[in-house]
C-alpha cells in the first residue's frame, strides 16, 4: 500500500489510439483507476491523455517525447517523465552555444510529429536553428538564432 491504502495495479494493452481511449475510458469508469501511468507512441498517449483529460484523472505519460502533448495542448493533469525532442534540442543548443562555443551546427530531426515539433520550436522561418538561452544571471529567457 501507499499511505496507508491498498493499491491495485490494473493494465491494459492498446493496439491503436481509438483503442488506447476506449480502454482509458475503461480503466477510469469500470476499475475506479485514479491516475493512469504509461503511454505508447505518439498517438496512443494522445488518446490516453485526452480520455484521462474527460475523466479528470492524473496522466502521468511515461513514453511519449512529442510536443503535441505539451504547451498548449498539455493539460493541468498530465505529467511527463521524459523531456520532449524539443526540450533535448534545447538542451544541446544551449549546451553547444555557450559551453562548446559553436556558432555553426545543425540537427537531424525524425519524420514524425515529435520531430516536426522539434523543428517547429527550434528553427526559424529563415531557416535558421534557434536556442532558447537563459542569461546566468536572470532566468528570463531569450532566443538567439544561430546559423545553420
Amino acid at each position: 500500500g501507499a499511505f496507508g491504502k491498498v493499491v491495485r495495479l490494473l493494465t491494459e494493452v492498446a493496439t491503436s489510439a481509438d483503442d488506447a481511449e476506449k480502454k482509458a475510458t475503461k480503466l477510469v469508469r469500470q476499475g475506479g483507476a485514479k491516475a493512469i501511468v504509461g503511454g505508447g507512441n505518439d498517438p496512443l498517449s494522445q488518446a490516453i491523455q485526452a480520455a484521462s483529460t474527460r475523466e479528470g484523472i492524473i496522466y502521468l505519460n511515461t513514453m511519449s517525447r512529442s510536443e503535441a502533448l505539451r504547451g498548449a495542448p498539455c493539460h493541468r493533469l498530465t505529467f511527463h517523465v521524459e523531456a520532449s525532442l524539443a526540450m533535448y534540442a534545447d538542451a544541446i543548443g544551449q549546451w553547444l552555444v555557450r559551453g562548446a562555443k559553436k556558432t555553426r551546427w545543425g540537427f537531424l530531426t525524425p519524420e514524425t510529429e515529435a520531430g516536426a515539433g522539434t523543428a517547429e520550436r527550434n528553427v526559424t522561418p529563415e531557416g535558421r536553428v534557434s536556442v532558447r538561452v537563459t542569461p546566468a544571471a536572470a532566468c528570463v529567457p531569450s532566443l538567439r538564432a544561430v546559423r545553420v
